[in-house]
């Protein structure tokens, strides 16, 4: 699943987040974030891990792309 979070203003691109750390406990899927700042990243970076999930951020050209691993999040 891919959200594409670029251009849009806090919250709205963590709300969006939270669903879909939501749905990857169901779909049982991971999720790759794009986002215009990589220091917006460690902000994305930090909520997945407190969600338990795995993260791993990268950078391609202007894009930040925050990847969230699915099979350890906590569900609640």
């Amino acid at each position: 699943m891919v959200i594409d979070v670029r251009g849009l203003k806090h919250p709205e691109p963590m709300k969006k987040i939270r669903d879909a750390v939501k749905s990857m406990c169901l779909e049982h899927v991971n999720v790759e974030v794009l986002i215009d700042s990589c220091e917006y990243g460690k902000m994305i970076k930090g909520f997945a891990r407190m969600s338990g999930c795995q993260t791993e951020v990268t950078k391609e050209g202007e894009t930040c792309i925050v990847k969230i691993s699915g099979n350890m999040c906590k569900c609640s």
